[in-house]
């Protein structure tokens, strides 16, 4: 079995099946980003489930953790193999190995191979879902990383087939979200609106790709269900093409040290690999070369319009 490792890039793809977004399950907020981070490096045309290595700092650099306690990452692990979860009738662990390597500083993951038809070739059986992890890294709390997967998925169904749409409004029961998100009894409406509907749509608003309003209909006076209107937000986690500022903000912040273009230098014709330094200076990693600031500007400027155009590797 090949083994996958798992790189930190916030731009890598989560694909999964609607059946699996749909699934009946709970898990914390961080072991959600765990197994999004999982997913993402599998391919939508893989014919088998491999094995992937997670790379510990790499996943904490991922979710803004500052933790270094060991213990935290086991007991995110230990999550994905105790919580099971409900589709079709049928009950799963995502896990059916999970192998802490302390020492090398990976946790290698075993997927449970019932899962393939769930996440292995989606372009042929359609009906699946994908999005930037990106989206969800800085979400905060249990259910708004399944809450905006769930928005997304509804969303994407519908954009499908209305592409000239700006919004989509969508119908769903309060029992609904309380049978998939397994929300405790204990839960009034009232703290369903503050803890999950108010939160997400805040964040969302804030660091996703997609925003909504909500209105409530009741059935008596309880609140039955919810009309929710979904449309795309271009503040989220695109908001670092707004303007070539930000993007260089985003740039110097995430993908330090990181080959951002290789090409021949057009002047020289030199190799050029170029990556940004701790400090923000562009550099050429292949000669360990700073790029002077009268060149420097022009890079930027060719970085941004590539990433516009969706023409940046490091972006997609």
């Amino acid at each position: 079995m090949k083994k996958i490792k798992v790189e930190e890039h916030r731009n890598n793809i989560v694909s999964k099946a609607n059946e699996l977004i749909k699934a009946k399950g709970e898990l914390s907020g961080t072991s959600q980003k765990m197994l999004c981070s999982i997913v993402s490096m599998i391919r939508v045309d893989d014919k088998e489930l491999q094995e992937y290595a997670l790379k510990i700092d790499d996943y904490l650099k991922l979710i803004n953790s500052s933790s270094k306690n060991i213990n935290f990452i086991k007991d995110r692990a230990k999550e994905l193999m105790n919580n099971p979860f409900e589709v079709d009738n049928k009950i799963f662990n995502w896990c059916s190995m999970v192998d802490l390597k302390r020492i090398e500083g990976y946790i290698i993951f075993d997927i449970h191979p019932k899962l393939k038809p769930y996440l292995l070739e989606l372009k042929e059986r359609g009906n699946f879902t994908q999005y930037k992890i990106i989206n969800i890294l800085s979400l905060k709390g249990e259910y708004s990383p399944r809450f905006y997967e769930f928005l997304t998925m509804e969303y994407n169904q519908y954009m499908a087939y209305h592409k000239s749409a700006n919004s989509f409004s969508l119908e769903v029961k309060i029992d609904y979200l309380r049978e998939i998100f397994k929300i405790p009894n204990t839960y009034r409406y009232h703290d369903i609106k503050r803890q999950i509907l108010d939160k997400a749509q805040k964040q969302f608003k804030e660091k996703t790709d997609i925003q909504f309003t909500y209105q409530e209909e009741k059935l008596g006076r309880k609140v039955d269900k919810l009309i929710i209107k979904i449309r795309q937000n271009n503040k989220g986690s695109n908001s670092y093409l707004t303007n070539r500022h930000l993007f260089i903000d985003y740039i110097r912040k995430n993908f330090i040290n990181e080959t951002i273009i290789e090409s021949n230098d057009k002047n020289t014709q030199e190799i050029l690999m170029l990556s940004v330094a701790p400090n923000g200076h562009l550099y050429n990693k292949y000669s360990l070369e700073k790029i002077q600031s009268s060149r420097s500007d022009e890079m930027w400027e060719t970085l941004f319009k590539m990433a516009k155009a969706g023409k940046l590797d490091l972006l997609r």
